[in-house]
């Protein structure tokens, strides 16, 4: 049974304090070597509650962590843990969970990261007898 108080409320903390963003890159900078792309979908936080709170509203993604801040953090000596999910597919599903709820603003970012992610084709090298040979994998 899905909890839309919960889901509401996953939807207002990922608008104010979460991302999501589509990465694509070449490996060594040679697009005829390797393309990736990739989907994110995360929060950063000093508080692990919240993380998992969100994390089993929307049924995806890990919590990790704790990691101690930096020397250069204005936050040095704190902990902060991190929420992440990186399938496309349950990524997708956690963001038309949240969609009557989410921003004009995040519901624009989470449009052009699932499209830039639907509209790029992934490359892959293979190898045959010794060569490399560009493979198309859609």
């Amino acid at each position: 049974m899905i909890d839309t108080h919960e889901l509401a409320w996953a939807a207002g903390f990922f608008d104010g304090e979460g991302h999501i963003a589509y990465k694509r890159g070449a490996r060594n900078n040679d697009p005829q070597r390797y393309i990736w792309k990739n989907i994110i979908l995360e929060i950063a936080q000093k508080d692990r509650f919240v993380l998992d709170r969100f994390q089993k509203a929307v049924n995806c993604g890990a919590v990790y962590g704790p990691y101690r801040n930096g020397a250069n953090d204005k936050n040095k000596g704190f902990y902060s843990y991190r929420y992440v999910a990186s399938s496309f597919y349950k990524i997708r599903d956690a963001v038309n969970l949240m969609w009557p709820w989410l921003s004009p603003l995040k519901r624009i970012q989470a449009e052009e990261a699932i499209t830039g992610w639907l509209n790029e084709p992934r490359m892959r090298v293979g190898r045959k007898r010794g060569e490399r040979v560009v493979v198309q994998v859609a």
